[in-house]
């Protein structure tokens, strides 16, 4: 129908870049879109909140922010479950796998971190050349689809896009051809391609099977 469904609004982003503290540093949302006020309002993060996703039975909600920290949430109650530390810099993407109690971050630290969702263990990360701006689960859980760039005061780009064993921890694939940084990334259900969007002005597809840009 082409009909807004529900809103999420409540961020407030004034002057963001000049004065971060003018944020409110909360996490709203909305069960219906004609409310003035938010059904339900958690507070905990103190830096801009970069992303959120949920979790495949929608029970929860998970944000990753500036303040380095992944903090995940009980929709129905708004509480806050628990808080993941790790990262040394902002938490720029999260993803949730298909497989039950896993969750990734990709972060401004160039490391990629898987978390078991309930305990947050950490596992084995995966280390890149720079910042990891973006991170997707393969369709059956089994790999993970990093998006990176380069940091400030490299001299050598990094603009690329990684295919990671989980259980193993080897890079699989880079695919490089982006002139700038891949800012998201995305698996293509029920194909071997996959999709690459870039500060270049560009989105590529990759196929897996020849490694090339197709």
């Amino acid at each position: 129908t082409m009909r807004v469904f529900r809103s999420f609004q409540g961020h407030d982003g004034r002057n963001e870049c000049k004065c971060s503290r003018q944020d409110d540093f909360n996490f709203n949302w909305w069960c219906d879109t004609f409310r003035r006020e938010p059904s339900c309002k958690v507070q905990g993060h103190r830096g801009t909140v970069r992303t959120v996703a949920f979790n495949k039975s929608s029970s929860m909600i998970a944000s990753g922010s500036w303040d380095q920290s992944l903090k995940l949430w009980d929709l129905e109650s708004g509480k806050l479950v628990y808080t993941f530390m790790g990262h040394l810099a902002s938490v720029n993407s999260l993803a949730f796998s298909p497989r039950e109690g896993l969750l990734a971050t990709a972060s401004d630290d160039k490391i990629v971190k898987i978390w078991e969702v309930m305990g947050g263990r950490v596992l084995p990360s995966f280390q890149h050349s720079g910042a990891v701006h973006c991170v997707r689960f393969s369709e059956d859980g089994a790999q993970i689809i990093t998006a990176s760039g380069s940091s400030l005061f490299q001299q050598e780009r990094n603009d690329h896009v990684k295919i990671w064993d989980i259980e193993t921890g080897a890079e699989l694939f880079t695919f490089a051809g982006h002139a700038d940084d891949v800012l998201a990334v995305e698996a293509v259900a029920g194909t071997s391609l996959i999709a690459s969007a870039s500060k270049d002005r560009s989105i590529r597809l990759w196929d897996l099977d020849s490694g090339q840009s197709v």
